[in-house]
């Protein structure tokens, strides 16, 4: 398999990562009432931003997603410049990206993410598993490597992950 374009030769140790205030972190063990069945109360939401060009793939993982009520997909896109805007706006503890998008690479995406918070867990679904590719977006700051035609259904596992808890390397 090819090397997807935007991925840097080396690591990126120059980057220098802001605090993530702006963020509040989301904790699972929050309790929040429960309009619906069931118990009274249940764990806090994951705020997912869906990055993902392909529009029948991205309604196949909202679908997914959709199937755990404790995840909400607060944003979605396939266009890496509205994925960082997306980003700031919504303010999701997690974000799922896809890394050729219809404008461009994953890789700014994925830097400016941990740039602004670097405690937002990024989980990249990519159709280049490749171990290299792997190694480079792992030190661009990804927590989670999943590949399309392998790993998609590690997808809900990931999600139901306390995002507090330290990155779990997949």
């Amino acid at each position: 398999m090819s090397t997807p374009s935007g991925v840097p030769a080396g690591p990126v140790e120059d980057r220098d990562p802001l605090p993530c205030t702006a963020f509040p972190a989301v904790s699972l063990a929050e309790t929040i009432p429960n309009s619906g069945s069931g118990p009274l109360a249940h764990t806090a939401e994951v705020r997912l931003l869906l990055v993902e060009d392909s529009l029948p793939l991205r309604k196949r993982l909202r679908q997914l997603v959709g199937e755990n009520r404790d995840v909400t997909v607060v944003a979605e896109t396939g266009s890496a410049a509205q994925a960082v805007s997306l980003f700031h706006e919504h303010q999701p503890d997690t974000v799922l990206l896809d890394w050729q998008l219809e404008d461009g690479v994953g890789n700014s995406v994925l830097l400016e993410i941990k740039r602004a918070c670097p405690t937002c867990r990024v989980i990249v679904l990519t159709n280049f598993d490749t171990p290299e590719f792997e190694s480079a977006c792992r030190r661009m700051g990804a927590d989670h490597f999943l590949s399309k035609s392998r790993d998609f259904s590690r997808l809900p596992e990931l999600l139901a992950r306390n995002p507090e808890a330290p990155a779990q390397h997949s």
